[in-house]
């Protein structure tokens, strides 16, 4: 299993810590932020990180990165197995994906940072 990613993005870290919680095996590609080729467009048409690349699929997006592994990876499960409880974690990811990361990456992280 490969990723394709940048330690500094949070959205890596996330993948990362699914990866290392189910006990998978992995080889990091690393890839400056915001930068790739046309070979990096056809894997992720969005152009965005981290990019999954295993034998069955590639997939360019953290949360359904982390779905994918725990559907083909059941255990140990990171999503409660209740159907209620697992769609509230799941708004919980959304909401920090999309809400709390366009705080804190977008807005601080660039002004302090970049």
């Amino acid at each position: 299993m490969r990723i394709i990613g940048s330690y500094l993005s949070p959205y890596l870290r996330k993948v990362l810590v699914c990866l290392h919680a189910k006990g998978i095996p992995y080889e990091i590609d690393p890839i400056v932020p915001f930068m790739g080729d046309d070979r990096f467009s056809e894997l992720s048409p969005l152009r965005r990180i981290p990019v999954l690349i295993d034998e069955r699929v590639t997939l360019a997006d953290s949360s359904v990165i982390c779905q994918y592994l725990e559907d083909r990876y059941p255990e140990p499960p990171l999503y409660p197995r209740d159907v209620a409880d697992r769609a509230g974690a799941r708004w919980l990811e959304e909401f920090s994906d999309t809400r709390m990361g366009d705080v804190f990456g977008w807005r601080l992280f660039n002004q302090l940072v970049i």
